[in-house]
């Protein structure tokens, strides 16, 4: 009888866990009905990616262990000021050299006879000078873009999982979660396979100290 007992408390708490499902599962089932009716707007507050197909049915494979991970903004913010730094220098640098520039090729103009050559070689270094400086410019310029562009992409993804904008020159307390999920599609025509790469955020507000609601979110589905 005891036996018994035990084995239908058992099954009651797994039929609760089936019911329940994971939060991830959740998250998932909400995803593919919105597909299912092409709802383009709820797909959008679930994943930073939407992945849009026609498709029969779904099943979720696998799921990986949590990775936590440090607060990527935290580093990137760190990043953008040393690299603004450097890129404020590089400009005022590439305007002196311009500056150069300029003031050589006047004093090529005006040079005559054997000052002609030595005025031509002025301006030819400061050409190369300054082409030089347009060049680390560029490059600094290019890192910024590449820099801002992962910051915003964080930012969004930030803002999707906890639901408010990460605030402007603080650098908050906490952790991100990572995990990925195997995912099998079937489609009208074939199965396919997809990994979709799934974020949480764990931060503290800065006023209350206390960890601010967050949910799982959808990074982007990977096709295998």
């Amino acid at each position: 009888m005891k036996k018994i007992f035990v084995m239908g408390i058992v099954g009651i708490f797994l039929v609760l866990i089936i019911s329940c499902g994971s939060p991830e599962k959740s998250l998932f089932s909400r995803y593919f009905e919105a597909v299912k009716f092409n709802d383009k707007m709820t797909m959008s507050t679930m994943a930073y990616e939407p992945m849009a197909l026609e498709f029969t049915k779904w099943r979720l494979v696998s799921m990986t262990p949590v990775e936590k991970k440090g607060l990527p903004l935290n580093d990137l913010y760190k990043q953008q000021d040393a690299l603004k730094t450097k890129r404020d220098e590089i400009i005022t640098q590439v305007a002196d050299l311009k500056d150069k520039l300029d003031e050589a090729r006047a004093k090529l103009e005006k040079a005559r006879g054997g000052a002609k050559k030595k005025a031509q070689e002025e301006a030819d270094k400061a050409e190369s000078d300054y082409q030089q400086g347009r060049a680390e410019y560029e490059r600094i310029q290019k890192e910024w873009n590449s820099l801002k562009a992962e910051i915003d992409k964080e930012k969004a993804l930030f803002n999707l999982s906890v639901g408010i904008e990460w605030p402007e020159g603080v650098e908050l307390e906490g952790e991100m979660s990572l995990k990925e999920a195997s995912l099998e599609i079937t489609t009208p025509k074939d199965v396919k396979n997809y990994k979709a790469i799934l974020r949480k955020y764990d931060v503290k507000s800065p006023e209350t100290g206390k960890f601010l609601p967050s949910r799982w979110i959808i990074e982007k589905f990977v096709h295998q």
